[in-house]
Formats: C-alpha cells, sequence, structure tokens
C-alpha cells in the first residue's frame, strides 16, 4: 500500500534520475509497485524506419527486449498509430487497438502472451513525424486490462516522468556527475542555467547566452537571472531563495516565460535535495533552470489521412505499408503479421473512406498530404 508520503518520496526520485541516470531502473522497480505493474520501460521507437532503442528497463527479460528490436517491432499493431498520440496523453493498448484485434495478431500470440502480459498503459514523452520516445508500464494477467483506477494512478506520476526525461536529455552525466560545463547539452535547443542565491547567475550554455543576449525572454540585470514574465520572474527569484513548497524541494516547477506565440517553457530544477544536492554544492547553485520552446510536431502524410479519414490504427498500419513498401497482399499480410483476408478488409476500408480504388492512388493520397516521412 502506497502512503502519500512514499508517493512524494518516488516523485522525487524520479527527478534525481535527471542527474543520475543510473537511478532509473530501480525507479521504475518501484514505480511498478505503485502501477501494480509487472515491468516497465522507456523507449524510442521510429515506425517506418523501422528500429528501436530501450533506453531504461525494468522487469523486461532481455531476451525479449532483443527480440523486439531485431525481429518483433515491425509487426507491432500499436504502431504507427501510437505515434500519433500527442504527448502527456496517457492512452493503454486497448485504445490504440481492440484487444480482441489485437489477441489475433502473430504479435501478441508469439510476444505479449508469452510474458503473462495482459495490457500496457503509456505515454509519448516527445514525438516527431514517424517515431517518438515514450514509456509504458506491462499490466500482467493477474491484474488484467488497465482500468480507470489504472488511469489516475498513471496520472500521479506519468507527468514526472515525462518531465525528468525531457530535461535529463540535456545533460551528460558521467558516473553521476556532470563531467563538465560543455556536457550540459543544447541537443534540442534548450537553454540551459544554473542559478545561485536570489537568482544570481552561475552558468548558462550558448543557446542560454544567446536568449540572453537577444532579451525577450530571459534577462540578466547585475548578475541576477530574471524573466520578461513578472509571475515567471517572481519563481525563479523564490527557487534561488528556496521560498518553495516542501513538496517542490525534490520536484520540478515548470512556468510559462511569455503569454502570447511563439510560447516558451522553463523546467526549473531545485538542487537542494536528494542526489541533486552535491552537484548544487559543486556548482555553488541552488537550481538549474532549462528553457525551451513549446513545440507542436509536423505531421506525416499518413498522420494528417488518419485524422482527416478518421482510420482505424488497423488502417493506419496497412496504409503506412503500401506507402513504404507495397508488395501484393500477401506480402503485406507476412510484413505486418495478419492474415491476407484482414489486409484485404484494411485495403477495401482505406478505399471506402479515401475514395480511391487502387492502391496507387491511395500513395498519391499520402505523398499529396505530406508524404509518409513527413
Amino acid at each position: 500500500m502506497f502512503t502519500p508520503k512514499m508517493l512524494s518520496d518516488l516523485i522525487g526520485d524520479i527527478y534525481d534520475t535527471v542527474l543520475s541516470p543510473a537511478l532509473w531502473p530501480s525507479v521504475l522497480e518501484r514505480a511498478c509497485v505503485f502501477m501494480e505493474a509487472t515491468s516497465a520501460n522507456i523507449i524510442w521507437q521510429d515506425a517506418v524506419d523501422p528500429t528501436a532503442m530501450t533506453f531504461h528497463n525494468h522487469g523486461v527479460d532481455p531476451q525479449y527486449l532483443a527480440s523486439y528490436e531485431t525481429e518483433y517491432l515491425h509487426i507491432n499493431p500499436i504502431f504507427p498509430a501510437a505515434v500519433f498520440i500527442d504527448p502527456g496523453t496517457i492512452f493503454t493498448a486497448g485504445d490504440v487497438v481492440p484487444h480482441d484485434e489485437l489477441r489475433q495478431t502473430r504479435f501478441y500470440r508469439e510476444w505479449i502472451a508469452p510474458q503473462g502480459v495482459a495490457d500496457f498503459i503509456g505515454m509519448n514523452i516527445i514525438r516527431y513525424p514517424t517515431s517518438c520516445a515514450g514509456f509504458s508500464f506491462q499490466m500482467g494477467t493477474d491484474y488484467g486490462i488497465a482500468d480507470i483506477e489504472t488511469r489516475q494512478r498513471m496520472a500521479l506520476i506519468a507527468p514526472h516522468i515525462q518531465r525528468a526525461v525531457l530535461i535529463g536529455q540535456h545533460i551528460r552525466v558521467v558516473d553521476g556527475r556532470v563531467s563538465s560545463y560543455e556536457a550540459v547539452l543544447d541537443a534540442h535547443g534548450a537553454a540551459v542555467f544554473l542559478i545561485g542565491e536570489s537568482g544570481q547567475m552561475r552558468f548558462a550554455n550558448r543557446v542560454g547566452q544567446a536568449m540572453l543576449d537577444e532579451g525577450s525572454v530571459v534577462v540578466e540585470r547585475h548578475g541576477v537571472l530574471t524573466a520578461r514574465n513578472a509571475r515567471a520572474a517572481r519563481i525563479i527569484r523564490d527557487v534561488g531563495l528556496g521560498i518553495v513548497a516542501p513538496e517542490e524541494e525534490r520536484n520540478t516547477i515548470s512556468i510559462a516565460l511569455t503569454d502570447a506565440m511563439p510560447r516558451w517553457l522553463a523546467d526549473v530544477l531545485p538542487l537542494r535535495s536528494g542526489s541533486r544536492l552535491a552537484f548544487g554544492r559543486e556548482q555553488n547553485a541552488t537550481a538549474a533552470i532549462f528553457v525551451r520552446r513549446a513545440e507542436i510536431p509536423a505531421a506525416s502524410g499518413i498522420e494528417i489521412m488518419a485524422q482527416l479519414y478518421k482510420l482505424r490504427a488497423s488502417e493506419v498500419r496497412v496504409l503506412q505499408a503500401i506507402a513504404t513498401g507495397g508488395g501484393s497482399v500477401d506480402d503485406l499480410a507476412a510484413a505486418l503479421g495478419i492474415s491476407s483476408a484482414t489486409v484485404k478488409t484494411h485495403i477495401n476500408a482505406l478505399f471506402a473512406k479515401t475514395g480511391t480504388s487502387r492502391r496507387d492512388e491511395l500513395v498519391r493520397e499520402v505523398a499529396a498530404h505530406g508524404g509518409a516521412l513527413g
């Protein structure tokens, strides 16, 4: 039984992974206890290439991880539809593919069922036109299908996992310590700042310095980092002074830096507790601040058609297979791990919904809406 204190500690541990990514397996293990799940992973997958990479994992047999990446990922019926789900949205397998339909697939028979998995619940962390990074918890057959209570528990921790991964991607950690200021990355265009008491500037990476020079979102005044937005400036000052609620000492604080477009967001990570305390003392900093633009992901032609014609996940898979590879109905069936009769059913549905009558017309439709690769 998880108490409020245990949940608070788990959330704090999630944010400790920002500077200590080696903690992820143990954090996922505790999160599985909270979720009553058998396993969990954080994974990146490209639905077109197709390739996948598991970043962190707990409870999944290494042989199944390996076989997924080498043999089964291309017949996973959850993709590419799962790529189109907005980051931050909680979803289950049944939200993408009906369970009865999922159980009829080769992927279910050979990869899911042997692991004793009944369902999964997950969230996309970030997505691109044909790929996404996300995390999920696998629910065992003893637990059954994810229900409202499962979603409610997921909602308590999922935003924190998402935020910790997004912040952590900007830092290269060696043996639990940031190796140098140059190791604080701006891989996705994020500005990174370290501040001390009262907001004194301790460090700004190159993107951060450029943002300060431009001066429309954040500025440096008398050696102190502040924001143009009055509310954001007050929060940054309070964090520097340590004036935050107890539950925020180990969590992040997300704030909007602008009210108009383009939208800029800041994730503020206090450095006063947990495994972050030593780093904060070393850098004479009380908080790390990550500033990024709130991006709207570009859409591929397949995603646009899926939305426009209200295609089911199984129809999206067949459309993608036609647009990126083609071949006979039997070839498509073998590639997707479903029967030829099922492929024909989906093709006829695609024809009816899009007003086409031939597969080459479907390919032209995809190209007209932006192409299979976005």
